[in-house]
């Protein structure tokens, strides 16, 4: 009877201390995230516009010769040709300026008086003085015309200019001492008056420089999802579009169009319907792009990641034996994730850990250095197996669950990478490199991590 008595202690005990341990599972309560404001991204995206057609167009606009006469019978009367040479351009900060050179003559007849006895038109009392400048056995003179444009971009993807005639000089003047005329001012007067005539013509050449069907090209491909391979699709969905500063080198026009965005990363490939292209805003000078993005990461790859670490590793509490199962990570309340240890050993069951992640902006991994029991297991713990109140199961997992999230950056940096660089249309191309993405905000949901990312880059377009 004795025997029998101490065999059924045995067994109780030892079912006893064999029993499963399952605690319930955390209030999952998680704090909304609607209210944190994303930053505003900016993409830059430097443009070329070749100018060299529309030189040649202005060359024939401004007139290549100028020819005039003006007869009368008392004074001076003279006649003069001009004829220039190709006009040649240059870019100077957001001007061009452009110039020819050129020759001249001039031909002169002078009468101190006049009778009109004879004759209505009058007739010169003496015979007329005549001379000239550049014509016959002496060489043309020289002369010099310059223009420039103040170039800037208009709202609708187009140049415009406001041009003025700077400079008519003539590099060796016509002065005639016989009869003390100046007809190198008088030159120069009258060949102004063409001239200016000719401003108006060019900015009217110049503001056909458009290029809103190409922006209308990059514009809708911006609204495209971009794959990245594994992660799902980026979509940099721009609202604004802004123009910096026009420069110029040699016959070509620099400056960039600044885009703003809020940009967006999702698993599914979502139907967007795209926003049409904005009027142009001015902006002031910026470089590269500066993108905030939001992700989401499901928990199951760091569930897999911390399974893999610790699954099968044991344990010893006190001479009993603890042995990791299968973890799960999941959402839990005020910014705190949940971790379900699934265990064998001395006893069986599951236990949840609470904590909450942190982010080291410098190193680029997630930790929980607050993990710690959650309070419904501690009371179920606290009335049957205290023993797995132990600070090695803690701190284990404390080491175990720090996720290195450099490989998967890097590995994004270079999906979008090959998402930047495709040929958008018809002589248009798209060029960009990630130079810098980072992590600047994390927050729990119930599903899955929400992640916002910082990234850096370049992004070109050629027109």
């Amino acid at each position: 009877m004795v025997k029998k008595l101490v065999f059924f202690l045995v067994l109780a005990a030892a079912l006893y201390s064999c029993k499963s341990v399952q605690p319930a599972a955390p209030d999952i309560e998680i704090s909304s995230i609607t209210q944190l404001e994303k930053p505003l991204s900016t993409i830059n995206i430097p443009v070329k516009l070749g100018l060299k057609s529309y030189f040649k167009k202005i060359n024939q606009i401004v007139p290549s010769t100028f020819k005039d006469s003006k007869q009368q019978c008392e004074g001076v009367s003279y006649t003069y040709y001009v004829k220039r040479k190709p006009i040649e351009f240059s870019g100077i900060g957001d001007r061009i300026v452009f110039g020819a050179e050129g020759s001249y003559w001039v031909k002169l007849k002078y009468c101190p008086k006049c009778s009109h006895l004879i004759s209505s038109s009058g007739n010169c009392i003496i015979p007329r003085i005549k001379t000239s400048c550049g014509i016959g056995n002496e060489s043309m003179r020289k002369i010099r015309i310059s223009y420039s444009s103040s170039i800037g971009i208009s709202e609708n993807y187009s140049l415009k200019s406001t041009t003025t005639l700077n400079e008519v000089s003539t590099l060796n003047p016509c002065t005639i001492t016989v009869f003390n005329f100046d007809a190198t001012s008088k030159l120069k007067k009258e060949i102004k008056k063409s001239l200016n005539n000719a401003t108006k013509d060019i900015d009217t050449e110049i503001s056909k420089v458009n290029f809103h069907s190409q922006m209308k090209q990059v514009w809708s491909m911006l609204w495209q999802p971009i794959p990245l391979n594994g992660y799902g699709y980026l979509y940099l969905k721009p609202k604004n579009t802004a123009a910096n500063r026009i420069l110029f080198k040699e016959d070509t026009a620099q400056f960039n169009i600044s885009l703003s965005a809020y940009p967006s990363v999702s698993t599914d490939r979502l139907e967007i319907e795209p926003k049409a292209l904005p009027q142009l805003l001015p902006s002031a000078k910026s470089d590269g792009f500066k993108i905030y993005v939001d992700v989401t990461a499901g928990y199951d790859s760091l569930s897999s990641m911390l399974t893999q670490e610790l699954k099968g590793m044991k344990l010893d509490l006190k001479g009993r034996k603890f042995i990791f199962g299968d973890l799960k990570i999941y959402g839990a309340a005020n910014q705190r994730l949940t971790i379900k240890v699934n265990f064998t050993g001395k006893a069986t069951g599951s236990i949840f850990l609470v904590g909450t992640p942190i982010f080291d902006s410098e190193q680029q991994y997630i930790s929980f250095p607050d993990l710690e029991y959650d309070l419904k297991t501690k009371n179920v713990l606290l009335k049957s197996t205290k023993w797995l109140f132990d600070k090695k199961i803690t701190d284990l997992l404390r080491q175990s669950a720090t996720f290195d999230l450099k490989p998967k950056l890097n590995h994004l940096a270079k999906e979008m990478n090959n998402g930047l660089n495709q040929q958008i249309g018809a002589g248009i191309t798209m060029s960009g490199k990630v130079d810098t993405i980072k992590i600047d905000l994390i927050h729990p949901q119930q599903n899955d991590l929400f992640l916002r990312l910082q990234t850096e880059g370049m992004l070109n377009v050629k027109l």
